[in-house]
Order: structure tokens, then C-alpha cells, then sequence
């Protein structure tokens, strides 16, 4: 349930390493993340699934 999955990447986010990437699978667009993903320094590329869901990969610049 909201916001636990955004909670959980951003989380994720603070440890991740420069170059690296994380990827995560939400059951909805995280459109919330996009932008506390940028502050961060981050890029991303989202893309919906054939069953609905969103696999989401963030890249620390």
C-alpha cells in the first residue's frame, strides 16, 4: 500500500553507489518517485508491463 513502495526505493536510493542502478516493480506508475528521483540525481526510465504493472529503473547520474 502507498507509500510504502516509494518509501522503500528512495531508501534504496540513499545507498546506491554512482554508475549503479535500481530496479523496481511497482503495481502502479510511480509518477511520485520521478521527482524525488531528480532532486536526488538520479535519471529513470519507467515502463509498463503486459500485466499492468511498472518496472522502474533509476540511475544515479
Amino acid at each position: 500500500m502507498p507509500p510504502e513502495p516509494l518509501v522503500r526505493i528512495l531508501e534504496g536510493l540513499e545507498t546506491l553507489p554512482a554508475g549503479e542502478t535500481l530496479t523496481a516493480r511497482t503495481d502502479r506508475e510511480p509518477c511520485h518517485l520521478f521527482g524525488e528521483a531528480a532532486q536526488r540525481g538520479f535519471r529513470h526510465q519507467s515502463q509498463i508491463q503486459p500485466d499492468g504493472s511498472w518496472v522502474t529503473t533509476l540511475t544515479r547520474g
